[in-house]
């Protein structure tokens, strides 16, 4: 009588097997393979992406350098114009560098490193020392060109002292700032992509408003700018520095190693979340009951080759990622030729437009009562409105992505953008109106030559605002949409500094330059009303080509893998 093969109720791993995983404990891989590991995950993403975007602002500084000649000479130099840097753009990139790392490892489930003979520990410092080298390319490329244009002027190398202790306190503080970031995409998720730039943008706001108080020692958000005003030679407003001014004397040293800390304290936190990871994914290891857990393994760490790279591995991440609601699919499947545009609207991220218009009119209402319309309308044109109209549009994209490869099968990709984008300007319409309302509170319409230069004239900025929102929300949409969210964000925050520094600036925003600062555009035609037409002209056509990019490049989009 033939014998009958039991089925395996027991899952065990060869003697052959066992010997063979023995052996590869003994060959651990060490910090040297995991970093060079490192740096081919972070090839084509936002930590080498940044440091391009550095060179973009150093290049954008001595443009407005050469363009700010006064009969005294090179007005001073480029190193005034390099405020910008440590105040508002160095920071928010750091951040978002960090953040970006480590939304990538969660989006690609860690590369399958999880699952390797790596300790969680030595991964994360591999990270944050690719982290760190790609803060200091930013900074030898911030300075680069500013050191070949001397040169080229017959200037010689210029203060380099100067440049290379600007360069290492840049160094500590941006490498910070990725540290930071890259704890809070750990702990936070993909909300972190946005949060983290942000709170580093009010961090650097808040240290260059109140980098010269005498308590600045106890309030760490000015001990990266602190040190810098005497290296670029100006106030924290970015006026030069006067003969006998006491920040002059400012040491160095205080504020780079108060930097230094607070990196350390955000390696801690990383280090801290990568502990917290691990212990999650043991905990999905202990779940595979059916499986001799302890037989598979050869060491005792958590993280460790199993028999199958994918066993044990989290189950809902092979599950599709492009579903749809039944509400948008109803919507789509719906005869009718407003169909897409019902649909469109269930998937907006209204909830969050309908809280940041709130945040808007409030500080806009706040900026009123304070002060007066000659902040309220400046804080509108240069930052309210056109932050409102980026958002709008890249939150709007985010919101469709996942269901992007769906939406396409069922809607044309410039129906479902025309859609998109018509909701977004309903938004901003019913935002914006009341916005300027509040903010025009007291000032004439029409104001006399004299008042027109420090407060512009509001009829022309309401005239221009639906052709420039439309323009930046369409730019953000489809930048979103074919680049990613991390070029978004870092195109964003350039344009807000070059409205900033461009049109914010009484004296510049008189020269041709106004026409490269496409974000303050409500301001120059506020400032300068002869100009109305032809901004309202530029901005709809800049916006219809941006619309014609997103509608061209929706399929190619769609089959592409989802960010």
């Amino acid at each position: 009588m033939s014998s009958v093969k039991r089925p395996v109720t027991n899952l065990t791993v060869p003697a052959r097997a066992e010997s063979r995983a023995a052996a590869g404990t003994r060959r651990l891989p060490g910090l040297g393979a995991v970093l060079h590991a490192e740096l081919g995950r972070s090839r084509r993403t936002a930590t080498w992406g940044v440091p391009v975007a550095v060179v973009v602002f150093s290049l954008h500084a001595l443009l407005v350098a050469h363009a700010a000649l006064t009969a005294d000479g090179w007005n001073d130099g480029v190193l005034p114009w390099l405020n910008p840097y440590p105040a508002a753009f160095a920071l928010p990139m750091g951040a978002l560098t960090g953040a970006m790392a480590a939304w990538r490892e969660r989006r690609h489930r860690a590369g399958g490193t999880a699952w390797r003979c790596v300790s969680p520990a030595l991964s994360a410092t591999a990270r944050m020392s690719v982290l760190a080298a790609s803060a200091l390319a930013s900074q030898a490329l911030l300075l680069a060109p500013i050191v070949i244009d001397a040169l080229i002027r017959g200037v010689g190398w210029g203060p380099w002292p100067q440049y290379l202790l600007f360069a290492l306190v840049m160094w500590v503080s941006v490498t910070g700032a990725s540290v930071w970031g890259l704890a809070l995409g750990q702990w936070l998720g993909g909300i972190a992509v946005g949060l983290a730039p942000a709170l580093a943008l009010v961090w650097s706001a808040a240290g260059a408003l109140q980098a010269e108080a005498p308590t600045w020692w106890a309030r760490p958000w000015t001990w990266a700018m602190r040190p810098t005003l005497p290296l670029l030679e100006v106030h924290a407003n970015g006026v030069s520095l006067e003969a006998g001014s006491p920040v002059w004397d400012y040491p160095v040293a205080p504020g780079m190693l108060g930097s230094a800390g607070l990196c350390l304290l955000g390696v801690g936190a990383v280090l801290l979340g990568a502990r917290r990871a691990s212990s999650s994914l043991a905990g999905t290891h202990r779940a595979v009951g059916a499986l001799n857990v302890r037989r598979l393994f050869t060491l005792r760490p958590r993280f460790w080759v199993w028999a199958h790279p994918m066993v044990g591995a989290d189950r809902t991440a092979r599950a599709p990622q492009h579903s749809l609601s039944p509400a948008v699919l109803a919507g789509l499947t719906s005869p009718g030729s407003r169909s897409a545009f019902r649909a469109v609207a269930l998937g907006l991220p209204w909830r969050l437009w309908a809280v940041l218009t709130a945040v808007l009119l409030t500080l806009l209402g706040l900026t009123q009562a304070v002060y007066s319309a000659a902040y309220a309308l400046p804080l509108l044109t240069l930052a309210g409105a056109p932050i409102a109209a980026w958002v709008a549009g890249a939150t709007a994209w985010r919101a469709q992505a996942d269901a992007w490869r769906g939406l396409v099968l069922r809607a044309r990709p410039a129906a479902l953008t025309a859609s998109t984008l018509t909701w977004a300007m309903v938004l901003l319409t019913a935002a914006l109106i009341p916005a300027w309302a509040i903010a025009r509170l007291g000032a004439p319409l029409f104001p006399t030559d004299s008042e027109l230069g420090g407060l512009g004239a509001p009829v022309y900025v309401f005239m221009v605002m639906p052709f420039v929102v439309f323009m930046l929300a369409a730019l953000a949409h489809a930048l979103a949409q074919v680049a990613g969210t991390a070029v978004t964000i870092i195109i964003g925050v350039g344009l807000f500094l070059m409205g900033l520094i461009i049109d914010g600036n009484e004296v510049l925003v008189a020269t041709p330059l106004w026409q490269l600062a496409p974000w303050g555009w409500m301001q120059a035609a506020g400032a300068y009303p002869g100009r109305w037409a032809a901004i309202a002209v530029a901005s709809l056509a800049i916006g219809a080509a941006a619309f014609a990019v997103s509608a061209a490049r929706g399929r190619a989009v769609a089959t592409r893998q989802t960010e």
